[in-house]
């Protein structure tokens, strides 16, 4: 404080003057970057794939959008044992996808599980008593689950309460795929529908001549998705057009979207047939025939796809080629996807065993035997999470 005893000069009075408009200035400028700084943080937050919006990842079945089976985890090389072993009511459906430190799996009685990835400890199950053909898949804090009592629902994962749910004239045997702000959902009624995930309705709702029945693939902001005639369909998501079909056109049941990578769609029908299918024209490249009913969409790695027959009989093909690589015949029925960690793919069987094979040479590194059919795997971490029969496992 000054003395106010001070005599006052017209010197001093102009060089306080100077003062206070240098520290005036000096204020502005902090206030300015001051601002400058919170709109940046506040960008780079927004971006941030754990803070929401677009930019959020949906884990989903098939390990991503493009149902590529490739997950970014550890690959467990050689098995030290079980950490833990879940019983559900009924029969575990197909996969879990696991998200935030949790597995969700659902069952042939209704109930969709939320259990501790870590200890296997029940969070939470959301039951509506229709069978579950599958697990949801989830953004940021919310599950999207498909049911075979023809509806779709949120689900909010901390609590497990529903958040809205839509009904079709048909059941839904996958969870939708997620764009965009936009589920998209196939039913049986021959309908997909596409719902604002922020409050549930309807958007619009597009006829097939055939049943839906899948996780539509997403790449690029193009839609793929199969019908019951074993058509494969590509429909431009900000238009809804169709960018190209591949025409089958003889009725059959089947369930699985591609998997798409490098800029290839690999469709299997319910027959023995493997198409690699340009993205872009929707031309065949090549075709395999394998020696049974496929049962799922192959998993896709440097330049190796991978899949299985319903009798449990492993291809590894060139994906440049087609041209064979390595297999493995195995016994008994099964629908399961391959999984791929790092340099290992992990299989199903029907013979109740999960399988681990080196990517590249097919050279068997371990298995772990089961009560029943093993599903399709799930790598996290520096584990796998597989279910069988009324239990699911973590292993390690």
């Amino acid at each position: 404080m000054l003395d106010s005893s001070v005599k006052r000069t017209p010197a001093r009075d102009s060089t306080m003057a100077l003062i206070k408009r240098q520290v005036s200035r000096a204020s502005a400028q902090m206030r300015t970057s001051l601002i400058l700084f919170t709109a940046v943080g506040t960008f780079l937050l927004c971006a941030h794939p754990s803070f929401g919006g677009e930019h959020s990842a949906v884990v989903t079945v098939g390990a991503n959008q493009e149902h590529t089976g490739v997950y970014d985890a550890i690959p467990v090389k050689a098995l030290k044992g079980v950490r833990w072993k879940f019983e559900t009511v009924g029969e575990a459906s197909g996969t879990m996808v696991i998200s935030n430190g949790v597995a969700f799996f659902g069952c042939s009685e209704g109930h969709l599980y939320a259990v501790e990835v870590d200890t296997g400890e029940e969070r939470w199950r959301f039951s509506e008593g229709k069978k579950l053909y599958n697990a949801p898949a989830v953004l940021d804090n919310t599950a999207y689950l498909g049911c075979s009592n023809g509806r779709v629902y949120a689900i909010d994962i901390d609590t497990g309460q529903q958040r809205w749910s839509v009904e079709t004239s048909g059941g839904i045997c996958a969870p939708p795929a997620i764009h965009e702000g936009v589920a998209y959902a196939c039913s049986h009624d021959r309908y997909m529908y596409l719902i604002d995930i922020a409050d549930g309705k309807q958007i619009a709702r597009l006829e097939e001549q055939y049943d839906l029945c899948c996780t539509p693939s997403i790449h690029g902001g193009v839609i793929y998705y199969p019908d019951w005639g074993g058509n494969l369909h590509a429909m431009v998501a900000k238009t809804n057009k169709k960018l190209w079909t591949h025409e089958v056109n003889q009725k059959t049941k089947w369930f699985t979207a591609p998997s798409i990578a490098d800029g290839v769609a690999y469709f299997v029908r319910f027959d023995s047939t493997l198409s690699a299918i340009d993205i872009e024209t929707g031309k065949v490249k090549w075709t395999f025939d394998a020696d049974g009913i496929l049962s799922r969409a192959p998993a896709v790695k440097d330049d190796v796809v991978v899949f299985t027959t319903v009798d449990s009989h492993v291809y590894a093909l060139d994906a440049r080629t087609g041209r064979p690589l390595w297999g493995v015949k195995r016994s008994g029925e099964v629908y399961s996807k391959p999984a791929i960690a790092g340099d290992v793919v992990y299989i199903g069987s029907g013979d109740h065993h999960l399988y681990t094979h080196d990517l590249a040479t097919g050279t068997e590194l371990w298995r772990f035997g089961t009560e029943a059919a093993v599903r399709t795997p799930t790598p996290h971490g520096a584990s796998v999470y597989v279910t069988s029969g009324r239990f699911a496992y973590a292993l390690e």
